[in-house]
């Protein structure tokens, strides 16, 4: 376990502080994400962030390869049907096709966290972060790692980066407060 604590620790270390190579976004669609994070970062209500949180998955989904939507919904469908096999294979089509098309990374991660593959989850969260490090959604899959595994102050870390990018992200907000309270103690 020590051995898995501190790769889960390098990993967060390495996400946190490296000098990552963003996913291949067009400039409009570059331009877009640029204005979005700073809108929600910027916006007073949870309400206001959903939209705009709304407006960064699509920007997110965006791909030329027509294929992709099409392997999406299998994979959906798949998952919905409890076909874990046919999911996972689905998503490792559409990062053969595409190496950079983050959901598919993202829903993996989800599905190997569920399937208590957390090796797997790590590593897709980990290329997601590394596509585009204010993935709020990959960091907070992080922070839920780390918690699952009592590393509360690199989930507690993760839960801030979350934060960083959605400050609005009730998800990250909980598992900040978890974390917390596990560290310091309840709050009075």
């Amino acid at each position: 376990m020590a051995l898995f604590s501190g790769f889960c620790l390098g990993l967060a270390a390495t996400t946190l502080h490296s000098d990552t190579k963003p996913a291949v976004f067009t400039p409009a669609q570059q331009g877009r994400l640029i204005d979005l994070f700073r809108a929600l970062r910027a916006v007073p209500t949870a309400q206001h962030a959903f939209i705009l949180e709304h407006l960064i998955w699509q920007e997110w989904q965006r791909t030329p390869l027509p294929l992709i939507p099409e392997l999406m919904s299998q994979a959906a469908m798949a998952q919905s049907l409890e076909d874990s096999q046919g999911a996972l294979k689905a998503y490792g089509e559409i990062i053969a096709l595409d190496p950079h098309y983050i959901p598919a990374y993202d829903q993996r991660a989800a599905l190997r966290y569920r399937q208590r593959n957390t090796v797997g989850a790590l590593e897709d969260i980990e290329a997601c972060l590394r596509l585009d490090p204010r993935h709020f959604g990959a960091w907070v899959g992080l922070g839920a790692i780390f918690e699952d595994l009592e590393l509360y102050e690199a989930a507690e870390k993760a839960y801030n980066q979350a934060l960083k990018y959605h400050p609005h992200l009730k998800l990250a907000k909980d598992g900040l407060r978890r974390t917390q309270r596990h560290l310091h103690g309840p709050v009075a």
